[in-house]
C-alpha cells in the first residue's frame, strides 16, 4: 500500500499570516510515515480582468474609478476589474500522470482518488476502461460529483466518523524533534 499526496506550497496571505507554517507543521508531519509520498505543484499569482458579478453603472462605475478601479466596460455591457489571482498549477496533472503510470505498471489493483477536480475525469477513465484498473473516487466536499462518478468504478462519501479516526496524533517524532498540532490546523 502507499500514499500519494499532492499539494501545493501555499504562499502567506495576509488574512491568515500562520497558514504557510501550518501547512509545512503537516507535510512534515505526514513524511514520518514511509508509506506518504509527498508530490508538489506550485502556486502562481496573476494579474488577470475578471468580470463583475453586478455591472455597475452611473454614479458607482464613477465612484470605483474614482477609488482606482481599473474598470473596463465591454460593447455587451460587461464590465471587467483587474485582479490578482492565485493559481494552483501541476498538483491535479501530476496525479493524473501518476495514476495512468502505476496502473499501467500494474502497481495497484484499486486506487482511491480523494478530489473534486473535473480534470481528473480522462486519466480515471484511461485508467478503468483502458487498463482495467479499480478507481474509487471521494469528494472531499461531500457533494456528489458526477462528472467524476461517471468514470470512476464507484464512488463513496467521507464519513465523520472515519475522518475522525484518521486524524494525525496531536506529537508526533521525526528525526528532527516533536512535532506538535498547531491550534488552527
Amino acid at each position: 500500500m502507499a500514499v500519494k499526496y499532492y499539494t501545493a506550497q501555499v504562499s502567506t496571505p495576509d488574512a491568515d499570516p500562520d497558514l504557510g507554517q501550518r501547512q509545512q507543521v503537516y507535510l512534515r508531519a505526514l513524511a514520518t510515515s514511509p508509506l506518504v509520498s509527498i508530490h508538489y505543484g506550485k502556486f502562481v499569482l496573476r494579474k488577470k480582468r475578471m468580470p463583475l458579478v453586478n455591472r455597475p453603472t452611473g454614479f458607482k462605475k464613477l465612484i470605483l474609478q474614482v477609488l482606482g478601479m481599473d474598470l473596463k466596460t465591454y460593447p455587451d455591457g460587461n464590465v471587467t476589474v483587474s485582479v490578482w489571482r492565485m493559481e494552483e498549477k501541476g498538483t491535479d496533472v501530476n496525479l493524473g500522470v501518476h495514476l495512468v503510470a502505476d496502473a499501467f505498471r500494474d502497481r495497484f489493483d484499486k486506487a482511491i482518488v480523494i478530489s473534486n477536480d473535473t480534470d481528473l475525469c480522462e486519466p480515471i477513465r484511461l485508467v478503468v476502461s483502458e487498463l482495467g484498473r479499480k478507481v474509487v473516487v471521494v469528494n472531499p466536499r461531500g457533494h456528489k460529483q458526477s462528472a467524476l462518478r461517471n468514470v470512476a468504478t464507484e464512488a463513496r462519501k467521507i464519513r465523520v466518523t472515519a475522518l475522525l479516526e484518521s486524524q494525525l496524533p496531536d506529537q508526533i517524532e521525526d528525526h528532527w524533534g516533536t512535532i506538535t498540532r498547531p491550534v488552527n490546523w
